[in-house]
């Protein structure tokens, strides 16, 4: 229950822009002042099944690392997957098709909810966003969003919530190029 109210806080001072909290939270600047997506589940059969396979993996096994994103993530070549990461405890949960609200939800409703924390989380998501006529700004928010939902929620240290920052949302050469598309 008290998970419930800490998320509650959290989203409420998310949707309403709150800078205080993402000042102190997490540390880069937002990319607009416009009103993101609200979290949302995604209703289509194959969606809907990969989220329940994810939750259950995630709620049987303890993984060392997770890999949370959309297609890109999803369709990693399987025999290399298996090869290579699964076989280090490393789970793919990508969702062809997610945006960066629809892993928002995912989040909130058990996606990370297993037996251990996992060490690592690598977020690769934003590309749907764009696809669907979102500018480059409202996509790095809505990656920032997942990314302050992950720091608060699942305490990721400082050092790597600067890797994430670093490598995920600042980029300035991908920033740039993705701007001025």
């Amino acid at each position: 229950m008290h998970l419930r109210v800490i998320l509650i806080s959290l989203v409420a001072a998310l949707f309403s822009h709150c800078p205080a909290v993402f000042g102190q939270v997490l540390p880069c600047g937002r990319f607009t002042e416009d009103r993101l997506a609200a979290p949302e589940p995604r209703e289509t059969a194959p969606a809907v099944a990969r989220f329940d396979r994810i939750k259950y993996a995630v709620g049987t096994e303890p993984y060392r690392a997770l890999f949370l994103g959309d297609a890109l993530t999803e369709r990693f070549d399987p025999k290399v997957w298996q090869q290579h990461l699964a076989a280090r405890s490393v789970l793919n949960a990508g969702v062809n098709g997610d945006r960066t609200e629809h892993l928002l939800w995912r989040l909130i409703h058990g996606n990370l909810a297993g037996p251990l924390r996992p060490s690592l989380v690598i977020v690769l998501i934003g590309t749907d966003d764009l696809g669907h006529g979102r500018p480059p700004e409202q996509a790095a928010e809505g990656i920032r969003a997942n990314l302050l939902y992950l720091r608060v929620l699942h305490a990721l240290d400082e050092p790597s919530l600067r890797k994430l920052r670093s490598e995920i949302i600042r980029p300035a050469h991908l920033r740039k190029r993705s701007i001025s598309i």
